[in-house]
């Protein structure tokens, strides 16, 4: 649930949903995932049956979780040594700011990931070739000693 908890740092507490309750739009809340797995995300939309949910730092949204896989709901959580509760302003300021703009956050997150992709992509094309003082850049052969830009097919010729 970055950024509002990390784990190993930050705690919460979470209050049972109890049978036939239904848990509101913007609620933080611990579902199970498959048999073994126990997750805490927030609810981004309400159906008759089920929830949309995505956590706070995921591109990806759960669509369809059942309301009977959803065993509570944050009511406080610790946030870097400091209480907070979910009816609190400050708390309430992060849900409008970062948490309620999802699709754009996800649509900026998007783009930043594929930018590194094609950066790292970048930095793989460019790569030194250790003890023979050549660089492969491009396609374009550079002797490191020589200073002289070439092309071959071969970069040892």
């Amino acid at each position: 649930m970055l950024p509002l908890l990390k784990q190993g740092r930050d705690s919460f507490t979470v209050r049972e949903v109890k049978q036939g309750e239904s848990c509101k739009l913007w609620d933080v809340v611990l579902y199970k995932r498959g048999t073994d797995q126990y997750v805490l995300h927030r609810i981004i939309k309400v159906y008759d049956d089920s929830y949309d949910i995505l956590g706070d730092n995921c591109i990806g949204i759960e669509r369809g979780i059942p309301k009977t896989d959803v065993l509570g709901v944050m009511t406080d959580f610790t946030h870097k040594g400091k209480q907070y509760k979910t009816d609190d302003r400050r708390y309430r300021l992060y849900v409008w700011l970062w948490c309620r703009p999802y699709k754009l956050r996800i649509f900026l997150k998007k783009i930043r990931m594929r930018l590194q992709s094609v950066l790292r992509k970048q930095r793989e094309k460019c790569a030194f070739f250790g003890g023979f003082g050549l660089f492969l850049y491009g396609g374009r052969r550079y002797h490191a000693e020589s200073g002289v830009f070439g092309r071959s097919k071969s970069v040892y010729a």
